[in-house]
């Protein structure tokens, strides 16, 4: 995967997103809406380039943003 620059808030939302929580949960966290949540979602999927959570995932594991 290349190397893309990702905000703090970008980290923040994977890392959650890794780590199984709904976007219920981490709008609560994160005291964003659920709405903005699915936002950062949607441009990570596009930004990363993959298909899916899983890649979201894969992506977190593979660059240490969080461990298995």
């Amino acid at each position: 995967m290349k190397e893309v620059q990702l905000t703090k808030r970008e980290i923040d939302v994977i890392v959650l997103i890794a780590q199984e929580f709904t976007t219920k949960e981490i709008s609560d966290k994160l005291f964003l809406s659920k709405h903005t949540i699915e936002d950062y979602r949607k441009n990570l999927i596009s930004k990363l380039n993959v298909r899916n959570l899983a890649g979201l995932t894969k992506y977190a594991v593979i660059n240490k943003l969080c461990e298995l």
